[in-house]
């Protein structure tokens, strides 16, 4: 199977209506390019959030420096400032300053949700390791 190779941090404006189509007829955004296309979409590129409307909402790799940003918005709008102010001060737009925000708080969500998966697995693990009983050879 042919997959689309689409970066990870592209927020595609169809939502699965679109996307996973078998109809021909398309009423999105994005005038039928993605009609029908969700099939070709890798399994990592479908695990991608989105809002409630079905929009892709990017995450933020750790150490670039678009993270770098967001970390900084959100640590000003955490001090009282608003997003226009945040904007001023970072060069960027309001819009920008959101959008990084969104998609800093995801990529926290989805990080601590992992963590937390993991550390229950391995609870799951080590309880099954001590319920586990080993004859003793004689």
């Amino acid at each position: 199977m042919n997959t689309i190779q689409i970066p990870a941090s592209t927020i595609i404006p169809c939502d699965d209506r679109c996307m996973f189509s078998e109809h021909d007829d398309c009423e999105c955004t994005c005038g039928g390019k993605n009609h029908g296309k969700g099939n070709l979409l890798t399994a990592e590129q479908r695990r991608v959030v989105r809002t409630s409307a079905g929009r892709r909402i990017a995450t933020i790799v750790p150490g670039t420096p678009e993270f770098d940003s967001a970390t900084a918005a959100v640590e000003m709008r955490d001090s009282g400032l608003n997003n226009r102010e945040i904007a001023a001060a970072l060069g960027i737009r309001p819009a920008t300053v959101r959008r990084l925000v969104r998609s800093l708080l995801v990529t926290e969500a989805i990080v601590a949700a992992r963590a937390k998966k993991v550390a229950a697995a391995k609870e799951i693990a080590k309880a099954r390791d001590a319920a586990r009983v080993f004859p003793i050879a004689a």
